[in-house]
């Protein structure tokens, strides 16, 4: 009965309209998803300057993931107070499915742009009604769902000051780049890979400690996997070890560099308290842009460089993620100009990739030193910024380094989310593989029909038990 119901479906799905309405789904086959704050973002961060009311936006979803299988987040919505027409501001957010997500329900957001609703930089709307219609489709799409906006909520005020990374010389005066909609791209259909970080936790920071929160988070991550013994320690207690691990002479409160962030992982492997076999390396760009070389020696602990100095790499963070290591991100943000103004680590927490669509989940905390700002499973659609990755919809920024370690002697595979791989058709054709995903309203013939109702009956699984074909290995890179 399970099947046929799931069987029912899918031809719901595919032969009527390419969207479903969350409401309508049951819990028991397919995501549900529910939104609890929209917010508008004032910027106080060092890298930003002071920008009470931006054209930035952050949305946060309350989400019941299905047991099996990948769904996206469409949102169109529009305001009042600025005389908007509809807007499709969250497009294709994933939610990853339950084995994946970890417990139900789970929290996920996005930071959206404002400027679809008419906002302007400097014009204050939290206190405004924003209606909306949200919708989840079983594969990232191309247009905007057709659909009232029935629902409200009211914008509340959201406070940015994520930052805490040190970048090199020289650094301009801080300035918010400016948002705009997200550019025009089509989406082509083909592989799905996901990757999650079930339990991956989110420490509340004080100001400039992303760097040793993100690697906190991942600590705990590994402990609460079997993977190390951080010997009792809170998430709290080993990021105040980690402050005085990157920055021994004392923690200045200005955040940390590159190579202190990688030194500080290698001193807090080797406390006497909790010693950790961990391998760490990184993938970095060479001076000026990180103030990474080759490798990073403290005590008998050696970090080394993957990639030989080039921008960081989509390959490389799914080859880490794939391999059940954590994994944490530099940026540098970036002025209207390219400048760099400052920049911030987050950890990440999940990983999507089908077709030619690729987006990753990060945690942190936007609001370090006051309640309210952890975002978890924050997603970010990767997109570029010359010759490197920008998480899109952020404030301009690029990623100038990838941080990753393993516990050395555990089968990481054992314990870490492997991925799912799948081919899923496309509406071009149902063998899928390089064709344009659907628009609005489109569907399959019957053949494409039974290749999908075959597909989603037969999903594939990899193994998770200590035989897994993921492992991290015993070797330093």
């Amino acid at each position: 009965m399970r099947h046929l119901a799931a069987l029912l479906m899918v031809l719901t799905a595919i032969v009527g309209p390419a969207y479903r309405h969350a409401a309508a789904i049951p819990v028991e086959a397919a995501a549900a998803a529910a939104l609890i704050s929209f917010d508008q973002i004032g910027f106080t961060a060092a890298h930003s300057g002071y920008v009470a009311c931006s054209e930035y936006g952050d949305i946060e979803f309350s989400v019941t993931p299905d047991s099996g299988s990948v769904e996206y987040i469409q949102v169109v919505a529009q305001l009042p107070a600025t005389g908007s027409g509809t807007a499709w501001v969250v497009r294709n957010l994933p939610v990853l499915d339950a084995g994946a997500n970890g417990p139900s329900p789970v929290q996920t957001g996005a930071t959206v742009d404002l400027t679809q609703l008419n906002v302007s930089r400097g014009t204050c709307v939290n206190g405004s009604a924003i209606n909306y219609g949200l919708l989840l489709t079983t594969s990232p799409v191309n247009s905007p769902p057709s659909l009232s906006v029935p629902l409200s909520i009211v914008l509340t005020a959201r406070a940015n000051n994520a930052q805490g990374d040190i970048p090199t010389s020289p650094v301009s005066p801080g300035s918010l780049a400016t948002s705009s909609p997200p550019p025009v791209f089509v989406l082509t259909d083909g592989a799905q890979r996901r990757i999650g970080r079930k339990g991956m936790g989110n420490v509340e920071q004080g100001n400039n400690e992303c760097g040793p929160g993100a690697v906190a988070n991942s600590m705990h991550w590994f402990q609460a996997l079997g993977g190390v013994d951080l010997g009792g320690d809170t998430p709290a207690q080993s990021l105040e070890k980690l402050k005085a691990d990157m920055q021994p002479g004392g923690w200045t409160g200005l955040g940390v560099s590159q190579s202190q962030a990688i030194a500080g992982k290698l001193r807090f492997a080797q406390r006497a308290e909790h010693p950790l076999t961990l391998n760490v390396h990184y993938q970095a760009a060479a001076a000026p842009v990180t103030d990474l070389g080759a490798s990073v020696t403290v005590g008998a602990g050696t970090a080394t460089r993957d990639g030989g100095g080039a921008p960081p790499d989509f390959a490389y963070l799914k080859a880490e993620m794939q391999n059940g290591q954590d994994v944490e991100l530099a940026l540098d943000f970036l002025d209207d100009s390219g400048n760099k103004t400052g920049g911030h680590v987050v950890v990440v927490s999940g990983l999507i990739e089908r077709g030619n669509y690729r987006a990753i989940a990060f945690n942190d905390d936007d609001n370090q030193g006051a309640a309210g700002g952890l975002r978890t499973r924050h997603w970010a659609k990767i997109e570029s910024e010359g010759a490197y990755m920008k998480l899109g919809g952020e404030p301009r920024n690029r990623v100038k380094a990838i941080y990753a370690e393993s516990p050395a002697s555990v089968a990481v595979g054992g314990i870490a989310e492997s991925p799912d791989v799948s081919m899923l058709p496309s509406a071009a054709s149902p063998t899928g593989g390089g064709n344009t995903l659907p628009v609005v309203g489109s569907a399959l013939g019957l053949a494409g029909l039974a290749t999908v109702a075959g597909w989603k009956l037969r999903r594939r699984r990899w193994p998770t038990g200590s035989g897994s074909c993921h492992s991290a290995g015993g070797t330093a890179r």
